[in-house]
């Protein structure tokens, strides 16, 4: 049994120290949003600066208070930004698209049919 014991601490000590090693690889993820619960690296936040140079202030603080709010936590808080980004975009588009539909163009005169 005194081996038993002692191969399970060489696989705990192991698996310390690849849990270390992914851990240094790991660039440092800083706190942001109102919250400080939404976590970017600074790769990550120069990334999310250049795709959303006008409101990307706005659309951490929308996560911020989404996760604060619900209690929600998600892998990748950029992933999740330009998930969001994406699915508004999608909504805007297809707002355009019943907002340019006007009655005018189908209208006719007497005597015409359609």
């Amino acid at each position: 049994m005194g081996s038993l014991s002692k191969d399970k601490t060489s696989t705990e000590e192991i698996n310390t120290e690849m849990n270390k090693e992914r851990e240094n690889k790991r660039p440092v993820r800083h706190k942001y949003g109102q919250y400080r619960n939404v976590l970017l690296s600074d790769e990550e936040m120069e990334k999310l600066m250049k795709e959303y140079p006008n409101d990307y202030r706005k659309r951490i603080e929308r996560l911020s208070e989404y996760m604060a709010s619900t209690g929600r936590i998600y892998k990748s808080h950029l992933a999740t930004i330009r998930s969001w980004a994406k699915r508004d975009e999608e909504k805007a588009g297809a707002g355009k698209a019943a907002k340019q539909y006007d009655h005018g163009n189908y209208q006719f005169a007497a005597g015409e049919s359609l």
